[in-house]
């Protein structure tokens, strides 16, 4: 009996451990995919390309975002929060130059940065 509870309770916390480790994949899978906001029914309001910018490291909760040197149109809160940065490019001061869409935000929402997906981005080794 003590055996049979023991091999269900290991049962039970493999299974609970495999969901939690799909469930983690998928989120970062939809996460680096293309069209992040749009799932969310949000339109481009904006495309840029080639701007020069820094990725600063916001911390909690925004984490890294991106500031453009310059202003951008539809850009209000003139930093840009990205839901495709790379690994590589998560370096606080980082100069980069980048182009994306820039989605619409909801009224009432209390965002950091303006929603941003990036097309490409590269290191910017002119500075």
């Amino acid at each position: 009996m003590k055996t049979s509870i023991q091999i269900l309770l290991i049962v039970l916390i493999t299974n609970l451990l495999i969901v939690a480790c799909t469930n983690n994949n998928l989120e970062a899978q939809s996460f680096q995919g293309g069209n992040c906001y749009q799932e969310q029914n949000r339109k481009i309001i904006n495309t840029v390309t080639n701007v020069k910018g820094t990725v600063i490291n916001h911390s909690d909760p925004c984490g890294f975002l991106i500031k453009p040197d310059e202003a951008l149109e539809k850009n209000r809160i003139g930093q840009l929060y990205p839901c495709t940065l790379a690994e590589k490019f998560k370096e606080d001061g980082k100069k980069v130059i980048f182009s994306g869409n820039i989605y619409e935000t909801f009224e009432l929402e209390n965002i950091c940065a303006d929603y941003f997906e990036i097309t490409e981005i590269k290191n910017n080794r002119t500075e």
